[in-house]
Order: structure tokens, then C-alpha cells, then sequence
């Protein structure tokens, strides 16, 4: 199981978007932040791998092997716990972040152990820090959507802005 901190639209996110859109004063602020989060949270999905920094906890059982987390561009493992309630001692797991940014545990004293891993990811921890055809194509998005906002129909993702993305995709095999 993953879950990770909330997606946070940063004021020059909003000011990107509302630059694009030609949009003036305050009063759009909040709707413009939430359609940035989205938009964030679809590119991310679009990618494989998250944009902006922040936190994840990740259950996984692991043994022996090394493992990867879920998440790719992980920056630091920061806690890494036993599910069944026992405490960890310190040469009971290792963990490596390769050069790829993947985040790596395994057990080393039990066969198998089930245990909550919290890390940091992302590949950048600030806005100008992400890859230029990536941001176009969040602040297009933010703007297709803003036009869209008061149809019903299910507008999937324009073709121009899945184009901007194509070079950044992370793809996995199963």
C-alpha cells in the first residue's frame, strides 16, 4: 500500500497558471490551485515517477532480496518500522537509494519481514526545478481544464499536452 503527503499547488504554480490563462487579481486563486494540483497529479501519473518533493509511507513485505519501493526519484528513506509490533533492530533491514533514484530495502537478520517505509520523492523540490516541456504542459492542462469547468463531459487529456510529456515517461515492466 502507498499513500503519500497531499499534492500542493505552490504560488508560482498558480502564477504560471494564471500568466497562461491572462487572468488578473485574487479571486480565481483557489480554483486555479486546485485544478494545479490535479493537473500535477495526472502528469505524475502520466510520468510514472512524481515531480514535486514530498513524503510517502509504504507498506511491503521484504526478505533477503532487495526490494524497490513503489515511488521512483526517492531522495531519502527516513524510517523504516515493523508492522507486527515489534521493534526493528538496527541490522535487521538495509535499505539504498541507487543511481536512478530508486529506493532499495531488504531484510538481513529474518526470512521475511512486513514493515512501513516512510521516504521522500520527487524529482524536484521546487517548481523552476522541473523539467520546462513538463511545467507547459501542467499550465496547459490547468488551462484546459479551466475552460472546460463548466461542461459535464469527461474531457480526457489533450493530445499536445501528452505529447510535452512523452520524452519524460518512465516505463515499467511487469
Amino acid at each position: 500500500m502507498l499513500i503519500s503527503d497531499p499534492i500542493v499547488a505552490s504560488a508560482e504554480i498558480v502564477d504560471a497558471a494564471k500568466t497562461f490563462l491572462r487572468l488578473d487579481g485574487d479571486e480565481d486563486d483557489a480554483v486555479i490551485a486546485a485544478l494545479s494540483a490535479a493537473a500535477i497529479a495526472e502528469c505524475e501519473s502520466f510520468l510514472g515517477e512524481p515531480m514535486l518533493v514530498r513524503g510517502f509511507v509504504e507498506t511491503m513485505a521484504i526478505d533477503g532480496q532487495w526490494r524497490s519501493v513503489s515511488t521512483a526519484n526517492v531522495i531519502a528513506i527516513t524510517s523504516v518500522t515493523a508492522l507486527e509490533g515489534t521493534a526493528l533492530s538496527p541490522g535487521a533491514y538495509q535499505t539504498d537509494i541507487d543511481a536512478e533514484g530508486n529506493g532499495l530495502i531488504r531484510a538481513t537478520l529474518s526470512s521475511r519481514l512486513r514493515v512501513r517505509i516512510i521516504y521522500r520523492a520527487g524529482f524536484a523540490s521546487r517548481w523552476d526545478g522541473i523539467p520546462e516541456p513538463v511545467r507547459l504542459g501542467i499550465v496547459r492542462l490547468v488551462a484546459f481544464h479551466h475552460g472546460a469547468r463548466d461542461r459535464l463531459d469527461d474531457a480526457l487529456t489533450p493530445d499536445s499536452v501528452r505529447a510535452m510529456w512523452q520524452r519524460r515517461r518512465r516505463m515499467h515492466l511487469q
